[in-house]
């Protein structure tokens, strides 16, 4: 609820994208779907290396890119993981003891 009170409206087509990516592109994800189950991939990469070949560098790099890809949002999790336990410990320093 803050981040809509200091964002304002570029946070809102956010999520309107969003659900309309699930409302329209439900045929689209029924065919990946399809397909990774007709080549037998669990998951991106093997889908990816198994359509273009059946390269295992092209599968490594695909798990690579994807890896990197998500390097950023680990970080957001771990920093507020830190955040909030510094905020619990900090309240419990303030508390007068029992």
């Amino acid at each position: 609820m803050t981040q809509a009170a200091r964002s304002g409206w570029p946070l809102p087509p956010t999520f309107v994208g969003t659900i309309l990516l699930y409302v329209f592109g439900v045929g689209l994800l029924h065919k990946l779907v399809q397909l990774a189950r007709s080549h037998h991939a669990s998951s991106i990469a093997d889908l990816i290396a198994t359509r273009l070949g059946k390269d295992s560098s092209l599968a490594a790099t695909v798990t690579a890119v994807a890896l990197f890809g998500m390097i950023p949002y680990i970080a957001l999790q771990l920093k507020a993981v830190a955040m909030s336990f510094g905020l619990l410990t900090r309240a419990s320093d303030l508390a007068p003891p029992p």
